[in-house]
């Protein structure tokens, strides 16, 4: 029987594969992205971090209005109410949001940009709106001389001190 020669990797579990890191790879395309996080995204849980790039993006007149209306208030309250019953289901709701699709980071995106050393999150991660096999949505960061991928499993109403936004436009 064959064995993928990488089959004990992170991204290559036995029941799960993780399809952001060996299937989407091939996502290449011109993007503007800011280089850290947006000032005052740190610190939010996903649905207040949604609502706050909602904002940035209204103020600065950077996102079509059919974007910004399925992203209202009463649906952010609709979908934090799900994560209390289905967690997994709140999250792909909320990773499929528009505001979230197209204006978060991908994790390509954020090794792109650790690879030519243009990024400045070190220490702080950058949630995205891809997810993990598991269902979390994924959160990318650089901390020593690498790059860390991670998932929020479970705890989208969680306040984490050290993840924000990076805009790609």
């Amino acid at each position: 029987m064959y064995k993928h020669p990488r089959e004990k990797e992170w991204y290559y579990n036995d029941d799960r594969r993780e399809n952001f890191f060996t299937t989407n790879s091939n996502l290449l395309s011109w993007k503007l992205l800011s280089r850290s996080t947006l000032k005052g995204s740190m610190g939010h849980d996903c649905f207040e971090e949604t609502k706050f790039l909602r904002e940035y993006l209204r103020q600065n007149n950077l996102a079509g209005e059919d974007e910004l209306a399925e992203c209202s208030d009463e649906r952010l309250t609709e979908l934090k109410q799900l994560n209390g019953q289905d967690w997994k289901e709140a999250s792909r709701q909320l990773s499929e949001l528009k505001i979230n699709k197209n204006y978060r980071i991908n994790p390509l995106e954020a090794i792109f940009m650790h690879a030519i050393k243009q990024s400045e999150i070190y220490g702080r991660a950058a949630r995205t709106a891809w997810r993990s096999s598991y269902g979390g949505m994924l959160s990318v960061g650089e901390y020593g001389q690498g790059m860390a991928i991670g998932a929020d499993y479970d705890n989208l109403d969680k306040e984490i001190s050290n993840v924000g936004i990076v805009l790609s436009l």
